[in-house]
């Protein structure tokens, strides 16, 4: 009879290390499963904290823009002046993007980038007699982009002082449409194009605080430089070329030969 109690104790003994090894093999896979959640983890993690990073990098980068252009357009209004001798000729070489205001500036849309391309040529307001003043042209009676057409036309005239007024009227008039900073880009360049370089300084500034992200920005802000350095602020032209480089690394070509160009004129480092 001793002989059974043996084997079952036997029994017992294997039953019971199964029983271990069986829990052994599955604490290890929790245990697997711990670390391989644990790194999931630390991956999700370091996502994150490179999403962050980058927000926080383009948050700072907005921040400079906002404040960069908050100090130009300071100085600006503290009293901007031509250098003596008064308004000086487009330097030898330069790259405007706006043709000479003694010529018809054909194809000025295509040219510039414009996302508004006139199909057909300006509105001539023909129906109107030569000898009535620009500002009893009935812009009411138009589309908003009738309007932006008229001053469209009017630029490609060179009537610039008249292209000024109606491009000031259509914003007025249509804060909100899509082609407002587009017309606010086209009325500062009205100024550019006059030799009005303090003014038009003032305007670029004042687009690209409005529209620090717009298609117009890159323009905005190469042209603020040109306008800068015919005033003699060379120091400041340079700044704004650096943020050009800064903000919008890879602009359209004819923005960046212009942006070079005054670079070189004003012995940028």
């Amino acid at each position: 009879m001793p002989a059974p109690r043996r084997a079952g104790a036997a029994a017992d003994a294997g039953s019971d290390a199964g029983a271990s090894e069986r829990n052994s093999q599955r604490l290890a896979e929790l245990e697997t499963d711990i670390d391989e959640a644990k790194e999931w983890r630390r991956r999700v993690t370091g996502r994150f904290e490179e999403f962050d990073n980058a927000l926080r990098r383009l948050e700072g980068r907005i921040e400079r823009l906002v404040a960069d252009v908050d100090f130009r357009l300071s100085a600006l209004e503290q009293g901007a002046t031509t250098p003596p001798g008064g308004s000086a000729a487009a330097p030898a070489g330069e790259v405007p993007l706006v043709a000479p205001s003694d010529q018809r500036q054909a194809g000025i849309a295509h040219q510039q980038g414009d996302v508004y391309e006139p199909s057909a040529a300006p509105r001539s307001l023909g129906t109107i007699p030569a000898d009535e003043p620009s500002d009893e042209v009935p812009l009411a009676a138009l589309t908003p982009e009738e309007q932006y057409k008229t001053a469209f036309g009017l630029l490609e005239e060179a009537r610039h002082e008249e292209a000024h007024d109606v491009f000031s009227r259509f914003i007025d008039a249509n804060p909100e449409h899509d082609l407002a900073q587009n017309a606010a880009y086209w009325r500062a360049e009205s100024l550019y194009a006059r030799q009005m370089y303090p003014e038009a300084a003032k305007s670029y500034a004042l687009n690209l605080r409005q529209y620090p992200d717009g298609r117009k920005a890159p323009d905005n802000m190469v042209k603020l430089g040109l306008a800068l350095l015919k005033l003699g602020r060379t120091e400041e032209a340079c700044r704004t070329f650096a943020q050009l480089d800064r903000n919008f690394p890879d602009p359209p070509l004819n923005i960046r030969r212009a942006a070079q160009q005054g670079q070189r004129q004003a012995n940028c480092p």
